[in-house]
């Protein structure tokens, strides 16, 4: 019987891809894989899984995150075997990112309308040329 080794994901990387969107990636060490399971840790420190990808992609956009929080990813292969539980790799190192401000609430703005910023009491008015 041959035994199948997948290697772990290596230099996990986590960055702000826009206001409530984290961006994962990483490097592709493997080359028996069929995907890569990612897990994401609020403050409280438990991971979870949030998502898959195939083999061969080494990024994820984590989108609908609320503002201002910080989470934690790691990743690992996996090799799916018909009727037998995935085969996995050891964990990745692990990364962080901090989600942004979305900005403002109302994003359909016309000629000379006033729109509500997303935080706070101010406003703009924006008029087209």
């Amino acid at each position: 019987m041959k035994k199948l080794f997948l290697s772990l994901a290596l230099f996990l990387v986590c960055s702000v891809a826009h206001g409530a969107s984290l961006l994962v990636s990483w490097d592709d060490n493997s080359s028996a894989e069929s995907g890569y399971a990612i897990e994401r840790a609020d403050s409280t420190g438990v991971f979870k899984e949030v998502g898959r990808v195939a083999a061969n992609v080494i990024v994820y956009n984590d989108s609908a995150l609320p503002e201002l929080a910080t989470f934690t990813y790691r990743v690992r292969a996996f090799k799916t075997v018909t009727g037998q539980p995935d085969i996995v790799s050891a964990y990745s190192n692990t990364a962080s990112g901090t989600t942004t401000l979305n900005g403002p609430t109302n994003n359909k703005v016309g000629p000379s309308q006033i729109v509500k910023l997303g935080r706070g009491e101010s406003a703009y008015i924006i008029a087209s040329k």
